[in-house]
């Protein structure tokens, strides 16, 4: 996915604030069921879901992100960026992540891209990411664990991923027949991205009809 994945183990000693998971956690189009002591916390445009429970080793994450598909989003460019180490500048990590993996993987009928790799997010830590594209959506999920823990909690934690599932609007679908091979379906959004920012299109031309009738208001007046 064309945006650098969160840094997100920052947010590990700072549980409290956040509200408790119900049984299905619904961020955007997405819908996924957590354990019952997990919480989740909006940070910008992500979903962070923790293990609050008292007992939590804070050795695990999962971070949800969606965004307005653009051409670069596909499975078969995800494939290939998954394929490759991820080196994520600024953060705690700056060297090269060790790719161990990745294939498709079909969740309740969406096709995702699955990329395991070791030391992408944190060092010491693995990562599962799930990647897809649904109608005008692009979306990114990420399941972070600590090494000394992974398979016992990737154990815990595969039931849940497989309860993901991606709410597609009929508006914002392609018609039958015009997914790409291997594709999941996509089509003109109504939403567009300027400076990195979703907006609706509606309000861009809402905006350009504002700024025109200024632009006429003021000739009118200054011409006299």
């Amino acid at each position: 996915m064309a945006k650098k994945e969160v840094l997100v183990f920052s947010f590990l000693l700072l549980v409290g604030p956040c509200a408790s998971a119900d049984k299905n956690q619904t961020f955007g189009p997405i819908q996924m069921q957590l354990p019952d002591q997990w919480s989740c916390k909006n940070e910008t445009e992500s979903l962070i879901c923790l293990d609050s429970s008292p007992t939590s080793k804070k050795n695990a994450a999962i971070v949800i992100n969606f965004k307005t598909r653009t051409p670069d989003d596909t499975l078969t460019i995800f494939h290939d960026q998954l394929s490759r180490p991820r080196v994520l500048q600024g953060g705690e990590v700056n060297s090269p992540s060790t790719p161990l993996g990745v294939n498709y993987k079909q969740i309740r009928g969406i096709q995702w891209v699955e990329g395991i790799h070791q030391d992408s997010e944190i060092k010491n830590f693995m990562t599962h990411y799930y990647a897809t594209v649904v109608g005008a959506r692009a979306i990114l999920i990420s399941l972070t664990i600590q090494l000394a823990d992974y398979q016992e909690v990737l154990n815990k934690m595969n039931p849940y991923i497989e309860t993901i599932t991606v709410q597609t609007n009929p508006e914002t679908s392609a018609p039958a027949g015009s997914a790409a091979r291997n594709e999941n379906t996509f089509s003109l959004p109504k939403q567009v991205e300027i400076f990195g920012y979703s907006t609706n299109i509606k309000f861009i031309y809402l905006g350009g009809a504002l700024i025109a009738a200024i632009l006429l208001l003021g000739y009118a007046i200054f011409s006299k």
